[in-house]
């Protein structure tokens, strides 16, 4: 009696593996993205955070975080005589308290940009100090246009003060701008300090 055999060809196998790949490959495209997206997320939470500290500081305190005179006793953590906490009898007399956060150095103390996360900690703007402020790829820091890395590119609306991210993946860059200006990140209200090829991105800037 002659029995019957059942089995897979080798074109049926052929075909399941590349099914497989093929669910294989768009589910790590799929997490890649999630995982891009949730990056963006993240940096586009902490610069809105410190875009609400740096205006909250300025309503309660009339100055800028960082720009402030005199910050002890009025922020009770900043030290007396410390490293950000500055007189008019510092120097340079003319930076401090004129309405912006530059990069003079104050005599033997930090510059106005260096100060600006420990007045917001101090006063409890937020929740990190200066030494932890970052976002996952690198710096950020509030500082005047006009003495940032973006000092001589166009943005639109001509802000004063910008929020400064170092060393951001492009693809992350792409997506902050998606998501809060015009998708370019050479043109617009926020702004890449290089062309749309480089990667990282070694500037980002957001509009205070």
């Amino acid at each position: 009696m002659k029995s019957n055999q059942s089995g897979f060809t080798l074109i049926e196998i052929a075909t399941v593996m590349v099914i497989i790949g093929l669910i294989a490959g768009g589910s790590v495209m799929l997490g890649n993205n999630l995982i891009q997206s949730s990056h963006a997320k993240e940096v586009i939470a902490m610069v809105t955070d410190m875009s609400i500290a740096v205006k909250s500081f300025k309503d309660r305190y009339h100055y800028f975080p960082g720009d402030l005179p005199d910050a002890n006793p009025d922020i009770a953590g900043v030290t007396a005589n410390g490293v950000c906490d500055y007189t008019n009898t510092d120097s340079p007399t003319n930076s401090i308290g004129n309405g912006e956060i530059g990069t003079d150095v104050i005599t033997a103390k930090n510059t106005e940009v260096d100060c600006v996360t420990d007045h917001l900690y101090n006063s409890g703007f937020i929740r990190t100090d200066s030494a932890t402020t970052r976002t996952r790829f690198g710096t950020i820091r509030v500082i005047v246009k006009s003495a940032s890395n973006f000092a001589a590119l166009a943005m639109d609306g001509n802000p004063k003060h910008i929020i400064e991210l170092s060393n951001v993946p492009l693809e992350i860059a792409q997506e902050i701008d998606r998501t809060l200006d015009n998708d370019d990140v050479t043109t617009g209200r926020l702004r890449s300090s290089a062309a749309a090829t480089v990667n990282p991105a070694p500037f980002y800037a957001v509009p205070l």
